[in-house]
């Protein structure tokens, strides 16, 4: 079971393209990791999965639990 699927999703910012066309699932029960540059779309893929931005074209879901809708809640880090 998965707990995020995301089929062909793309997020633009305006004619920027932040997230480029990606396919991925994020399994129930582990700990995935998201990394890479800056500027590589990993705070806007968390964006598009807890919903806070809507992709260009593809989608974002969330497994129900207990069947109610998932909430996500994450923190950015901040910078100084």
């Amino acid at each position: 079971m998965n707990s995020v699927e995301a089929t062909d999703v793309q997020v633009n910012y305006g004619a920027h393209v932040a997230l480029d066309t990606s396919s991925f699932t994020i399994p129930v029960g582990g700990v995935t990791a998201l990394i890479g540059p800056n500027g590589s779309g990993k705070s806007t893929l968390l964006n598009a999965i807890s919903g806070l931005v809507s992709p260009m074209m593809g989608s974002v879901e969330l497994a129900p639990v207990d069947g109610r809708a998932r909430k996500v809640s994450y923190v950015l880090q901040g910078t100084k």
